[in-house]
């Protein structure tokens, strides 16, 4: 159900609500969270992928509620993505620079709608501060560990 939240057919609301569903579980559920992150990479490849794919989607479109309607998919697919973000334990998985650098790509991206571009940015925000300016977690050791994720890190900044 969470990887493919993309395909339900219901109108946008009806989607919005099996996401706040899902986000509950999550936030809620001591064993739906060891499910999350046992199968982390395998969910966060998948929603990143689709994430990615329907920018491209939008982008051949010609109609816009067909437009409006992968906006919205982006925005249910970004919302389970930075669930990840958000809990500590759970931020090493971002720990990729390739996968942190495709959020940077649509987020600048002229293709990327508003919408779409936000909700990279709110993704990235979460990546980086989602559990709080003062915790300390392996996603920060992981940037300060390294002298070339830092540079690299440096490198999408700059984009």
């Amino acid at each position: 159900m969470v990887v493919n939240i993309d395909m339900f057919t219901a109108s946008f609301d009806d989607t919005h609500k099996i996401t706040a569903v899902i986000k509950e579980m999550f936030q809620n559920s001591k064993p739906m969270r060891k499910l999350f992150h046992k199968h982390g990479e395998l969910i966060l490849t998948v929603l990143i992928e689709k994430y990615e794919n329907l920018r491209k989607l939008k982008y051949k479109s010609k109609e816009n509620a067909e437009k409006l309607e992968l906006d919205n998919q982006s925005v249910n697919i970004g919302d389970i993505i930075r669930l990840y973000a958000e809990l500590g334990s759970m931020s090493s998985w971002f720990q990729d620079i390739s996968m942190i650098s495709r959020f940077f790509i649509i987020m600048h991206s002229k293709r990327s709608s508003f919408i779409m571009q936000n909700d990279a940015y709110n993704t990235l925000h979460a990546i980086f501060f989602g559990r709080g300016n003062n915790s300390y977690d392996s996603f920060t050791s992981w940037i300060e560990d390294s002298e070339e994720n830092q540079e690299l890190l440096c490198q999408l900044f700059r984009v």
